[in-house]
């Protein structure tokens, strides 16, 4: 909802990350659309607790804070906002995305929930996950589609997916921030009119399939009747191996990728590799990390609560939050992506299981 956040994902990131004090927070402007969260009764408290930590006094100002989170009520909306503000305010990127992170997962009607989603991105994007900002961003135009700064987060994510060379995916980010950007905002609307120059001809194929295809590269001849023959020179150099773990679609009229020293009899399609583990691990989807184990103990048990079981992965810290054990990535990934649907976001790791687990 606040474009301090939106706009750094439009210059050029630092080399280093920023420390949580220097994550944006909503300014005292913010708007919010009609039916959307009430504005926190504590939001004055709030305000003055990130002046105090603004003018240099971070004791008084966190101490203001851990009072609010200690009054509120921890299954409600108030104490997720409140913890917003606790990782806005903490003195390390790390703390500050512990907190941002439990908001969105355990309290997603809290008031400060979508201002969540945008410090996590930043934070990913300065330290170098572009995938993991990327992700974020895209929740966001997908779930606040009446938020007036959706045109903007919607231009950071199609950069992003630019950078990435998933065009279809940045042209979808294109065509969302066209038709949120306000029409007195010139300037943004020419950022988002430079920047989809690169979509010619990618639109179409955007829409007609929703996961990106491998690269084609043109040949001098185009067969329109049957399909090429995975044998044929040609074909075997202009279609390279996928270079993402995630499986993806043959083209239609298009035979599956082959080995170069293979001859395939006809253009039928080949079933996915399985793309195993490496040997001794499995994969697994990991939601959080926590420095001490309580903390992940009770997301744990909150998860429970939703129908998802989860478990606290290691011995030491971190003590990370994980689910089930997969076979492939894309057993991980289309599970992932379930969670997703549910509003609770993952990613695919790998842990070698117990004996138990490894046995067939």
């Amino acid at each position: 909802m606040h474009r301090l956040v939106l706009v750094s994902f439009l210059l050029v990131c630092a080399a280093a990350g920023p420390t949580a004090a220097q994550v944006a927070t909503p300014a005292d402007t913010t708007l919010r659309v009609a039916g959307s969260p009430l504005r926190p009764a504590t939001d004055s408290l709030f305000r003055r607790a990130r002046r105090l930590v603004a003018e240099g006094n971070g004791v008084a100002g966190r101490a203001l804070v851990d009072s609010l989170m200690r009054v509120a009520d921890p299954v409600t909306p108030a104490y997720g906002d409140a913890l917003y503000w606790h990782g806005a305010l903490a003195p390390t990127a790390a703390e500050a995305e512990r907190d941002y992170r439990r908001v969105i997962v355990e309290y997603p009607l809290a008031y400060y929930a979508d201002d969540a989603l945008l410090a996590i991105a930043e934070l990913e994007q300065a330290r170098g996950d572009r995938a993991g900002a990327l992700m974020h961003l895209q929740r966001y135009v997908k779930e606040h589609p009446a938020s007036p700064e959706r045109g903007v987060a919607a231009l950071a994510a199609a950069r992003l997916a630019f950078e990435q060379r998933d065009s279809p995916l940045g042209c979808t980010m294109i065509a969302a921030a066209r038709t949120s950007a306000s029409a007195t905002d010139v300037e943004l609307r020419n950022q988002i009119e430079y920047h989809g120059r690169q979509c010619t001809g990618v639109v179409a194929a955007a829409s007609a399939s929703p996961a990106p295809a491998p690269a084609r590269v043109a040949t001098t001849s185009t067969p329109s009747a049957p399909p090429p023959r995975a044998s044929s020179a040609a074909s075997v150099s202009t279609m390279p191996e996928p270079v993402t773990p995630a499986p993806r679609p043959t083209l239609p009229g298009r035979a599956a990728p082959a080995r170069r020293d293979t001859v395939v009899p006809k253009p039928a399609a080949a079933p996915p590799r399985a793309n195993p583990a490496r040997p001794g691990t499995m994969y697994t989807i990991q939601l959080a990390a926590y420095d001490t184990r309580l903390p992940a103990e009770q997301l744990v048990r909150k998860l429970a609560t939703r129908g998802v079981k989860a478990r606290v992965s290691g011995t030491a810290k971190p003590y990370r939050v994980r689910l089930d054990f997969y076979r492939t990535r894309q057993e991980a990934a289309r599970a992932v992506t379930s969670l997703k649907a549910r509003g609770i976001i993952g990613f695919v790791a790998e842990e070698v299981p117990p004996p138990e687990v490894r046995s067939p």
